[in-house]
């Protein structure tokens, strides 16, 4: 077999790369170069080995001469979250809102198929096949608590879906910076953002408009801002929030930079809004969760 490559840290996760110079089954090939690993069975059994595109489930796998394969290692490999459920706002038989907590991901990551809010989800309402189960319209970032928008049931995901690509799901979210930045009642921003690695302004950019509306000032040391987006850019609100009323509080992409990259962003998609049977459907973070999300984000403080 062949040589083994360390590729790169994430946040608690390794990714080494294996390619092997005779034939094997896949466990033989992580045994063999990859003797420190603490479960390679859990790895496995978690999808976090990739072949190409490909999750290789089974340690029995066969790879042949010359086959290369990602390995993604991660603490949460052999868990699964556990979804609550006083964390849903609102359901039909159609969909479900739910509060989503930070430093989760809404689906599937390379290293782990079980632990995120999705399967929690499944897991909850007894789908054993996630994907013809609960499906994720409205994503949050791993950093970001708020409202996320599922279906349950392939209908509903490709109504759902079909008013994503029409933009009629609305999205409103609460920015968050420290009481230090100076005060604004409201403000608007609107410039052209183009991404790379991070969103800046550029004339070969896309038009991005962000309103911010001030909500509550001087709260536990923070102004929260209604953040209302025109448009819909990666990183748009982090962008503009710098840009304007400050950078969000523990985002050290835009603002200062710390070593906690897991501090809770202060970012919380506060409110939802779509159209359904004949009726928009208007949805908002209850009080309670809205306390909870700011003692998230001061426990995260970095």
């Amino acid at each position: 077999m062949g040589g083994v490559k360390l590729s790169f840290h994430r946040p608690n996760a390794k990714v080494y790369f294996i390619t092997v110079k005779t034939d094997c089954r896949v466990d033989d090939a992580m045994h063999k170069h990859l003797p420190n690993l603490k479960s390679p069975v859990s790895i496995i059994d978690s999808g976090g080995v990739w072949k190409g595109s490909e999750r290789l489930y089974s340690k029995s796998a066969l790879l042949k001469c010359g086959d290369s394969i990602k390995i993604y290692e991660s603490p949460t490999q052999g868990y699964v979250y556990h979804f609550s459920r006083e964390s849903i706002i609102q359901e039909t038989e159609d969909w479900v809102i739910v509060m989503k907590e930070p430093l989760i991901t809404i689906g599937m990551d390379r290293s782990n198929m079980y632990f995120n809010l999705m399967a929690g989800l499944n897991n909850y309402y007894g789908h054993t096949n996630m994907a013809l189960g609960v499906q994720p319209i409205t994503r949050l970032d791993y950093r970001v608590s708020g409202l996320s928008l599922f279906s349950k049931h392939k209908i509903a995901e490709r109504r759902l879906f079909m008013q994503m690509q029409q933009g009629r799901i609305k999205k409103r979210y609460w920015a968050i910076v420290s009481d230090t930045e100076p005060l604004h009642q409201r403000c608007q921003i609107e410039n052209r953002l183009l991404f790379k690695s991070k969103a800046i302004q550029s004339n070969d950019g896309k038009l991005s408009k962000t309103r911010f509306v001030l909500h509550r000032s001087n709260t536990d040391g923070v102004h929260v801002y209604h953040a209302i987006t025109k448009t819909g850019r990666r990183h748009q609100i982090r962008a503009h929030a710098k840009q304007s009323i400050g950078a969000l509080v523990n985002d050290d992409l835009y603002g200062a930079i710390h070593n906690n990259r897991h501090a809770t962003i202060g970012l919380i998609a506060s409110h939802i809004q779509f159209y359904w049977n004949g009726k928009w459907i208007k949805v908002s973070m209850p009080r309670k969760w809205e306390t909870q999300a700011l003692q998230w984000l001061k426990m995260g403080e970095g």
